[in-house]
This record gives C-alpha cells, sequence and structure tokens, in this order.
C-alpha cells in the first residue's frame, strides 16, 4: 500500500510531506481506521449512509475485480 502523508505542525507554515506515490483515497481512508473512526459515517448518498469501515470493504472489493467484469 502507498505511504502515508505527514505534517510537521511545529513549524510555521507546516512542512507537508506527501510520499512519491501517493494516493489520496488510501490516505483518507486509512488515516481514519487507524484513529479508530471505522464506525464513523465517511459518505452519504440517496442510497445511505457508510462508515469508513463500509467504505473501505468496498474500496478494495472494488479493487480485486477483474477488467472486463
Amino acid at each position: 500500500m502507498p505511504a502515508l502523508s505527514s505534517a510537521d505542525h511545529s513549524v510555521t507554515p507546516p512542512r507537508i510531506d506527501v510520499p512519491r506515490n501517493y494516493n489520496a483515497a488510501h490516505d483518507l481512508l486509512a488515516r481514519n481506521l487507524h484513529a479508530g473512526r471505522g464506525d464513523k459515517i465517511a459518505f452519504v448518498d440517496d442510497n445511505g449512509s457508510y462508515s469508513y469501515a463500509d467504505v473501505d470493504k468496498r474500496a478494495s472489493k472494488f479493487a480485486t475485480v477483474a477488467p472486463g467484469r
């Protein structure tokens, strides 16, 4: 998996480090899951609401689908 971004807030302006192989969706999901927010609402649409854990599970399932299916 791609590395997460980081920020050093001890300096002004904060020093932001973004890995060369960066994936914003992975960063958002992993950061919130690691912080213990898996059961918190991450996304709401007309069909319902989804927690960070739900979105992570669906994203992982989508990522493993073979092309052309």
